[in-house]
């Protein structure tokens, strides 16, 4: 309001004057807290979710089977849904049981198994 008036406007033919009002009052709100508070709390939750989100996403793309849903699907959630896509991958997408040496192994051939006869003798 004071804005208005230091301009030389009229506040009563000025049409946003509660928006103005509002929007200058929120830099004096007790109820604010300044940014600079909130950098210490801030930086580590970045940290965690962009490790999360690493985390999430080299798990799906080394692996071809999920819980639930398809590899798009996970993805986009990872990336779009902040600390919620790679929590809820990691609890409810990702397979259990299995490991990649383990994978590996259930897929060798009985052809490339290793036999006795490769020991030298």
């Amino acid at each position: 309001m004071e804005f208005i008036t230091q301009l030389g406007l009229n506040a009563a033919t000025f049409p946003c004057t509660s928006v103005c009002t509002v929007a200058m009052g929120a830099q004096n709100d007790p109820r604010m807290v300044p940014v600079d508070q909130l950098t210490p709390i801030l930086i580590p939750l970045a940290l965690v979710q962009l490790a999360l989100m690493i985390i999430a996403l080299v798990h799906v793309f080394r692996h071809h089977h999920y819980r639930f849903g398809s590899r798009t699907l996970w993805v986009i959630a990872i990336v779009c849904l902040g600390f919620l896509g790679p929590l809820a991958y990691l609890l409810f997408g990702q397979e259990r049981g299995q490991t990649s040496n383990e994978e590996e192994d259930a897929q060798m051939t009985p052809d490339c198994a290793p036999h006795d006869s490769w020991s030298g003798q």
